[in-house]
């Protein structure tokens, strides 16, 4: 028995709710990881530990994206770091900057002593952000 046109067989039905379906799944997931960064934008990265290897770490990737906050439990150790970006906010705790700014992360580069570096970037995986370690003892 030959359909007309304007009825759906199952085979269109099941290919739309297919395509729906995927619509949607997408439309959730970057709806849950906030920001979606194109390939020309820059991202705005934090960095947590920033008084020895982060500063390095900062530097190199200051060329391409935007430093906006600097996380550092030692400030004096970390002045250096701080005059670098004299427009980035300062926190002492990370998790602070984390609840504050959470919005407007997209990545997140850690260089804390090798005691607590998983901490910092276990909070900033599960928050959905890309994430650089500083991993001693380790080359890749």
């Amino acid at each position: 028995m030959k359909q007309n046109n304007k009825d759906n067989s199952r085979r269109d039905f099941i290919k739309k709710a297919a395509l729906g379906t995927a619509g949607l799944s997408f439309a959730m997931t970057a709806k849950s990881y906030g920001n979606i960064i194109g390939a020309n934008e820059k991202m705005n990265i934090v960095g947590v530990g920033v008084g020895g290897m982060g500063r390095t770490n900062l530097r190199a990737m200051a060329k391409t994206e935007n430093i906006i906050v600097l996380a550092d439990v030692d400030f004096k150790y970390a002045q250096r770091c701080f005059k670098d970006y004299p427009d980035a906010e300062k926190f002492k705790d990370y998790r602070k900057m984390y609840d504050k700014l959470s919005k407007d992360i997209d990545g997140v580069m850690v260089a804390t002593p090798d005691h607590t570096h998983y901490v910092s970037a276990a909070d900033a995986m599960r928050n959905g952000w890309h994430v650089y370690v500083q991993k001693p003892l380790t080359h890749s």
